[in-house]
């Protein structure tokens, strides 16, 4: 965002500093009717034609955390087998996640189960539930920092958001970065829908929001603890939380992508330090039960990040992809969150395509890394973001490079009188006008080839005391500077 919404840094985040690892052992694949199943298979269960399989039963029998184990379940066979295959289940042992193999047997039109579990270096199969599936496994790291390498045992959790099934006609993600709240909370500011005082992100949820964005910042007022504690918030009302990193103690921008203070200021050091921070970052995250759903990694980097190393316009797209990288692997060395990469101006093709014909970097950042392309677009700052140039920028976005694209942020005025021409002078500055705003950027997301539009940010909905949110337009909220709602709350039910 611009300068005018910029506050003061304050306090700085401890970091541990490690290597970054290069490479993971990978999942155990499903087993299939080969020798390998036939020699594992320690004995079998007969069911019997109208009996069925219940994992709750057969898994209270079956908690193994050892290395190189076969473990099978019970005792008869009859027959020979006249047809073989392997099926991947999931059940709950005492409310614990359960994962392992079922492999059912044919014999003599008889039913038999088994559960399976090959050889593997550290499998675990009674978990932690709650929609998170964990593995625990060795793998061996080395960091391109240095020549040290290093063997680490890490805890990888994979997590699922409940929130991101979209009602037929809506977007996958209805969503606002409300990362100001506890700060105006704490100088006392309240909100209200109806007459109704309530926290600010059950007001938007009941008005149809489901995602939430936080930014964090490695000093300052948006600060680790702080986003924990806000994600907290997040995660109690069944939102998707979507973590937003500057990898700055202040702003970052398509102008400002400061390095933090007493980080290292050359490359090596760079990617080590990013690797590590992210790390602990989604680490935090995991531990206190709030997983991130989506990690964004930077904050519109349009001209890449921690400069100066980091400048595409100075050193190329080299540093830039290789630091992103190295904070993806830091991320994924933990957990699996889907991954953004956000940049300013989505509207411009030219701009888009720049950076992303760049970025990836081979030995660097790969595509693959890549799940979600997020894009800012607001009507303020240059002529160009219409709608027409964010449709034809993001249709070939996705027709290029194949990912999901979501607008990651965006907001219309309800006043601008003598403010900056805005790029849609067909929309009403109002609270019904900012309806129609982002109603016409769901249309440009929902008319995206197969079905890749997924969703809208609105930025700082709820910031009294800074309603101009950046720009030259006077009032961009969706509430009043008293705290009560507009009309416009229901843009996440009815216009995204």
């Amino acid at each position: 965002m611009e300068d005018s919404e910029k506050k003061k840094k304050d306090e700085q985040v401890p970091r541990e500093v490690e290597a970054r690892p290069t490479s993971m052992a990978s999942k155990p694949g499903m087993l299939s009717a080969s020798s390998t199943t036939r020699q594992s298979l320690l004995s079998l269960v007969v069911l019997g034609k109208t009996l069925s399989y219940d994992p709750l039963v057969v898994s209270e029998h079956v908690h193994m955390k050892s290395k190189s184990v076969l473990v099978s379940l019970a005792v008869v066979v009859l027959g020979s087998a006249s047809s073989v295959r392997a099926v991947a289940v999931y059940g709950q042992c005492g409310g614990q996640g359960y994962t392992g193999t079922l492999v059912q047997i044919n014999i003599m039109r008889f039913w038999v189960v088994a559960i399976l579990v090959l050889p593997h270096s550290s499998y675990s199969q009674c978990l932690p539930s709650s929609g998170t599936t964990t593995t625990t496994k060795a793998a061996t790291t080395t960091t391109k920092a240095t020549t040290t390498t290093k063997t680490t045992t890490t805890t990888k959790t994979t997590t699922t958001s409940s929130s991101t099934q979209a009602p037929a006609g809506q977007l996958t993600y209805r969503g606002a970065d409300i990362s100001s709240l506890p700060m105006l909370e704490s100088s006392g500011i309240k909100y209200n829908d109806n007459g109704h005082t309530l926290p600010f992100e059950t007001i938007l949820k009941n008005h149809g929001m489901n995602a939430v964005r936080i930014r964090i910042w490695t000093s300052g007022t948006y600060t680790l603890n702080y986003g924990l504690a806000l994600a907290k918030r997040v995660k109690a009302a069944g939102l998707t939380l979507v973590v937003d990193l500057h990898f700055s103690d202040t702003w970052a921008d398509p102008a400002h992508q400061a390095i933090p203070s007493g980080w290292p200021t050359d490359l090596a050091g760079l990617n080590t330090q990013i690797w590590t921070y992210t790390k602990n970052v989604v680490t935090s995250f995991v531990n206190q039960g709030t997983p991130i759903d989506i990690l964004q990694v930077g904050n519109e980097i349009n001209d890449g990040l921690l400069w100066p190393v980091g400048k595409i316009s100075t050193n190329g797209f080299s540093p830039a992809s290789q630091l992103l990288n190295s904070a993806i692997n830091g991320a994924k060395s933990v957990a699996s969150p889907k991954i953004m990469i956000h940049i300013a101006n989505g509207w411009s093709w030219s701009g888009v395509s720049w950076f992303f014909n760049g970025i990836y970097v081979q030995g660097a950042l790969a595509s693959s890394a890549v799940d979600i392309i997020g894009v800012s677009f607001y009507p303020f700052y240059d002529s160009g973001a219409t709608l027409a140039n964010l449709k034809t920028s993001l249709t070939n976005a996705v027709n290029t490079y194949g990912k999901n694209v979501v607008v990651a942020e965006t907001n219309w005025p309800v006043s601008c009188s003598g403010g900056p021409s805005l790029t849609e002078p067909g929309i009403p500055v109002s609270a019904p006008g900012q309806q129609t705003w982002v109603g016409d950027v769901k249309s440009v997301l929902q008319g995206l080839p197969s079905g890749k539009g997924q969703g809208i940010f609105y930025w700082e909905p709820g910031w009294i005391g800074n309603a101009n949110l950046g720009s030259g337009c006077s009032d961009n909220l969706l509430v009043s500077n008293t705290g009560a709602t507009r009309a416009s709350i229901n843009m996440f039910s009815t216009n995204m």
